[in-house]
């Protein structure tokens, strides 16, 4: 089943894990933050949130995310696996 999330107002990085995803996985934090804004996007809800999309230069990821009011919190953010299609 494909949610529907309206667009973020805002991100909440948190200071302890904002540059965790660069370091374990090479991805930025506005990478992630542009995956929200392209299309497509496929999200699922679990515990977290899942989404897989891509950056503004086709980078492909899967992003790990829970919503705190209007804000996306990034938890996880790697290269989407072959398995993981939009």
């Amino acid at each position: 089943m494909k949610l529907n999330i309206p667009k973020p107002v805002a991100f909440d990085w948190d200071d302890g894990n904002i540059n965790k995803n660069k370091i374990s996985h090479g991805v930025e934090f506005a990478e992630c933050e542009q995956v929200f804004l392209n299309e497509p996007i496929k999200i699922f809800e679990q515990v977290r949130y899942v989404a897989f999309g891509k950056t503004d230069s086709g980078r492909e990821l899967t992003i790990v995310f829970e919503l705190k009011k209007d804000k996306i919190r990034v938890i996880s953010a790697r290269d989407r696996n072959k398995k993981e299609k939009v």
